[in-house]
Order: C-alpha cells, then structure tokens, then sequence
C-alpha cells in the first residue's frame, strides 16, 4: 500500500478530476462525478464518527449508500445507478493510484428498459399537417418516415445514392461502421427525394442531396429543422430519430417479418429490432379499457 493511503477525500477529488481531464471527459460528466462524491460524503459524516477518506470506504458503506437511496430516499433507478457508477469510477482510480484497497461496489438496480418512442397515427397526422405549405421540410419529413433512416444517414446521402423508377427505387445508405446497406423507396419516398432534388439537392453525383445556403445540411440543421414542426404539432419530448421508430413500428404492424424491418433499418442484431414488437403505453391502455363494461 503507498504512503498516499492518509489523503482526505477532497484531495483524492481533486486528483481524480485532474485524470478525468486529461483522459478528455466532458465537463458535464466532471459535474456530475463532483457532485454524486459530494453528496456521498455528506450521507457518510451524518452516519459516521470517523474522518471520511478513500482507505476507510468499506463495501459495507456502500451497500449501506445504495439501501439509503433506494429504499430510504427513494430515489429513482437511474439516479441510484448514476451514484454507484460515479463512485465504482472514483474507486477504482483511488485502487490504482495506491490511496485505497481495491473495493467491492454494489450492483446496479435493475429495472426495466424504456421501449422506444414512436408516433401514433393521429401524431404522425398532426406532425405532417404542421409540414404542409413547406416542400421542402415536409420531403425531409415524409423521407425519414417511409425509410427508417438515421438522421446521420440522411444527411450524408449524395445525389448518386438514389436511385429513383417509376415504380420502384432504393437509397445506398451508409450506416454505422461504414456498413452499406440497400434500403428500397416507397411512392411516398420516391417522390418526395424527387421534390427533395427540385427545390435545390446537390447537382452532381457527388453532392449531397440536403444543401443548405452553406453547403450540406447537417445532423443539428435537420434537428433545428424539425423542432418548430413538432412543437406546433404538440409532440412532447420530440427527436427525429422518432421517425425512425415510427417507421419499424409500422412496419412490424404490418405484419412484415422481423428479419426483414432488422435489414431495412441496418440492425446487426434481431434482438434491436424486437423492442418494436413491445408493447406501446397506448396498446396497454386500450387493453385495460377493454375490461370496462358489464361483467358476464
């Protein structure tokens, strides 16, 4: 053990900020490091005599931390899980640089994974109302809907990945890895990257099909785009990448087989593509709502 084991806990603090800077952490998560380690060492000197420093921390402490905050507090999942990381983090640079004994933190809660959002029928109506009178923004829209793209993806097409018939068509879509993928083209799509290509898309083949002002539009200019439509539309907690859950749902609402939304969207794993098959808040309502009547 070094001689460093008598360091206070702000000490260690400070130096573990300083490695978090250096391995180019981001000052939102420096905050949140400072501040989850300052509330723990609130929570130990309200419960114990002795100096807190990083060799006296015990698994017992935490343990005791993480029972506090879930049953105690009432925290929530998330924020229980956030604590315990932010510790797990500290500990184990305290571990290697010799001020403590490497320690045993508690297991995450678990709890269960958010399905993805994705828009209604009478949301993605509202949504496309609020798009009509401008072609443009409503040909980024209608695109984003009927492919299933991410907005990353969108923006990095280029005039020679779209290849447009009077009855079919398909985009070459680069997705994540450099991964190429074929995605085919509804008449919903075709005609809007049609509408897309006359309001103003790259003129050669190697230029973007998105152009704005500046040169190619990019993932924050589509995001600035849509906001305003979705706000007028009233979607609370909007992203575009809603659009793209929209999409896989739709499909899987068809009826298509899974294998086939997983090679549309560019899911390397079916296992992604099932969290469309879950139930919606609005599927579980309208089941319990089918309860309600005379009973038999």
């Amino acid at each position: 053990m070094s001689t460093a084991t008598n360091i206070t806990w702000s000490d260690a603090i400070e130096g573990f900020v300083r490695q978090l800077v250096e391995v180019e952490r981001s000052a939102a998560t420096i905050r949140t490091y400072r501040h989850q380690l300052g509330a723990f060492a609130a929570w130990y000197r309200s419960n114990y005599p002795d100096e807190l420093s990083p060799a006296n921390i015990a698994a017992f402490d935490l343990r005791n931390y993480k029972a506090w905050l879930k049953d105690t507090k009432r925290v929530k999942a998330s924020s229980v899980n956030t604590a315990l990381s932010a510790l797990a983090s500290f500990l184990r640079w305290t571990g290697t640089a010799g001020i403590s004994e490497p320690i045993q933190v508690p297991k995450q809660v678990r709890r269960a994974r958010p399905g993805p959002r994705w828009l209604t029928s009478r949301e993605q109506l509202r949504l496309l109302k609020a798009v009509d009178g401008h072609p443009r923004d409503r040909a980024i829209t209608i695109i984003l809907l009927r492919t299933g793209l991410r907005i990353g993806e969108f923006a990095g097409l280029l005039t020679a990945d779209i290849h447009n018939g009077p009855r079919k068509g398909h985009a070459i879509v680069r997705g994540k890895g450099g991964k190429e993928r074929e995605v085919p083209l509804s008449k919903d799509a075709r005609d809007a990257f049609c509408d897309l290509a006359r309001l103003g898309g790259g003129g050669g083949p190697t230029d973007h099909i998105l152009m704005g002002q500046r040169g190619p539009l990019g993932v924050r200019a589509l995001e600035k785009i849509l906001e305003p439509y979705a706000r007028k539309a009233g979607l609370e907690g909007f992203h575009p990448h809603i659009l793209r859950h929209t999409c896989a749902r739709r499909l899987i609402e068809a009826g298509m087989p899974i294998q086939t939304v997983a090679a549309i969207l560019g899911h390397d794993r079916l296992d992604t593509t099932r969290l469309y098959c879950e139930s919606s808040p609005e599927d579980l309502q309208r089941a319990v709502d089918s309860l309600d009547g005379p009973a038999d």
